[in-house]
């Protein structure tokens, strides 16, 4: 919005024409008469008070911009060839890396798409030699590097494609070598592709350097609370922040709220209890409120003990409740078994 402003402000103000002027997010390249940076620059840098410019030049009828080299040539015409930068580290995915061989296809892919697709045809040969440099020194082999290309250069001047009617469904799952790879034939055949990820990122390599936002301002959460007279709980949902569904939670009961309320204030009123407002889990954050109802259903459903009224719980498919139903069962019995062991090794 600030750019669409300073262009539609600032270009008129210029003392001269523009015979062009083309701009991806902050980056701009743009035709001026000779001398004239720097009475652009002032124009610009005069907009906005934290805004600063810089200025490049072209060099012998040539210049860089964004991922291409653009050569002007004497008959008006523009040749582009592909450009990276000097400080390119020429790092990508390595061929030994521990992700799936769609990952490490994607990449070679790619580069191959762009040396073509910002290479002018004369400068091609060049751009793919480059591509087969950084891939071979990312470990790729150079059968599968030949491969590659050969395909990309065959679909971008052949055009060759596989038309498909069918419209697959993904599925996202960690990759596991060797399983993945079965996995996904096998699910093809039902009109389903295994996207493939990974479980080493950066996230887990390095400690959180944002705000940890504090539990009762989070909002959008499927929550649960106790109840400190019996062992029954209460499952919730809100899209307000926790603490702010906890006082209208406090004043309902206060209230004695009877009609169009929750199942929490039924039990607290109609029973007298008290329930832990300051003790509340967040089971779950969701943006989506549809998937953040269902949500709470599933957890009411495999929850044993809970005071939630009947509409909290209907809406979920049978199959859904039978599989919480199996899911509370176990937790029972698992919870039994842990106590008779308990009871069994403090016998005298």
């Amino acid at each position: 919005m600030v750019m669409e402003d300073l262009e539609e402000t600032t270009i008129k103000k210029l003392p001269f024409t523009i015979p062009f002027y083309k701009r991806y997010v902050d980056d701009i390249i743009v035709a001026i008469p000779e001398n004239e940076s720097q009475t652009m620059m002032n124009h610009f840098n005069n907009h906005h008070r934290n805004l600063k410019f810089t200025v490049e030049e072209e060099v012998s009828s040539s210049i860089n911009f964004l991922d291409m080299t653009l050569n002007r040539r004497n008959d008006g015409k523009v040749d582009t060839k592909w450009y990276q930068k000097s400080i390119a580290s020429g790092r990508y995915l390595h061929f030994q890396a521990h992700n799936p061989m769609t990952h490490k296809r994607n990449v070679a892919t790619t580069l191959t798409d762009r040396a073509i697709a910002l290479t002018n045809p004369q400068d091609r040969p060049k751009s793919i030699e480059r591509v087969k440099e950084l891939l071979t020194g990312n470990g790729y082999p150079e059968p599968f590097v030949s491969n590659i290309i050969a395909n990309r250069v065959d679909k971008y001047y052949n055009n060759c494609r596989i038309k498909s009617d069918r419209k697959n469904r993904f599925i996202s799952a960690p990759y596991v070598p060797g399983l993945s790879e079965r996995l996904k034939k096998t699910l093809n055949r039902y009109d389903m592709t295994l996207s493939c990820k990974t479980t080493n990122k950066i996230g887990n390599i390095y400690t959180r350097t944002k705000y940890k936002i504090p539990k009762e301002q989070k909002s959008k959460v499927v929550y649960q609370i106790k109840c400190q007279d019996c062992n029954c709980t209460y499952i919730g949902i809100t899209k307000q922040k926790l603490k702010d569904r906890m006082t209208k939670h406090k004043s309902d009961v206060h209230l004695k709220k009877q009609q169009n309320t929750t199942g929490l204030t039924l039990h607290a009123v109609n029973k007298s209890h008290t329930f832990n407002f300051n003790d509340v889990t967040i089971l779950e954050q969701i943006p989506n409120y549809w998937q953040r109802l269902i949500a709470e259903k599933m957890y009411i459903h495999k929850t044993p003990n809970t005071v939630n009224t009947q509409t909290d719980k209907s809406g979920l498919h049978t199959s859904y409740v039978n599989l919480m139903k199996i899911h509370r069962t176990m937790n029972i019995d698992r919870q039994n078994d842990n106590a008779n062991n308990t009871a069994h090794d403090t016998q005298p």
